[in-house]
Order: C-alpha cells, then sequence, then structure tokens
C-alpha cells in the first residue's frame, strides 16, 4: 500500500468470476521513516 495515496497493488489478477469477494484489514498510524520496516 502506498503510504502517500493509500494505493493498493497486488501481486495477482482479483478475478471476480472465480471470487466475488476479498478481505484486506489495514492498520495505520504515525510512524518515522526508520520504523515503517519494522514488525510490531
Amino acid at each position: 500500500m502506498e503510504a502517500d495515496t493509500g494505493r493498493l497493488t497486488v501481486t495477482a489478477s482479483l478475478d471476480r468470476e472465480k471470487r466475488d469477494r476479498y478481505s484486506l484489514k489495514v492498520r495505520a498510524g504515525e510512524r518515522r521513516a526508520s520504523q515503517i520496516w519494522k514488525r510490531d
């Protein structure tokens, strides 16, 4: 997910004919750049 725009990029096609629903959980907050890739 792009931090500035919220744009989501997926690694494969989302095919509505095969699956009519997808679920995505997003957790947002404020972090310094050095903490972006650090897992909680």
